[in-house]
């Protein structure tokens, strides 16, 4: 397509260019035609680890991880689970301490 807008350019009574001049036009019009801008980096990647959606994906991995487990270890990890879970309360800004949901028997959590 460059090369006939080029071609269109000389008078037609004129024998047609050389390979090179055309070349060397074809070189000179693919330099001054700027690149296309390219989207900041925030818009081509989405910022997953600051997504809100990132606890629950986790919790789902988590879960297809345990119950993809054998027998014995899905139980321990299904009770190890339901131990780890903490909880906090935020007010103005302030989280209070973090405290189990269900108590550990042992205290290794």
């Amino acid at each position: 397509m460059n090369i006939a807008l080029l071609d269109s350019c000389t008078p037609s009574s004129s024998p047609p260019p050389s390979p090179s001049l055309v070349a060397r036009r074809l070189r000179l019009v693919l330099v001054l035609v700027p690149p296309p801008p390219t989207p900041p980096l925030s818009t081509v990647i989405p910022p997953l680890y600051f997504s809100p959606t990132s606890p629950r994906r986790q919790i789902i991995a988590s879960r297809a991880v345990r119950s993809a487990l054998v027998e014995s270890e899905r139980v321990g990890a299904e009770k190890r689970a339901a131990l780890n879970v903490k909880y906090q309360t935020w007010s103005n800004g302030v989280a209070s301490e973090s405290q189990y949901i269900v108590k550990p028997k042992d205290g290794s959590a």
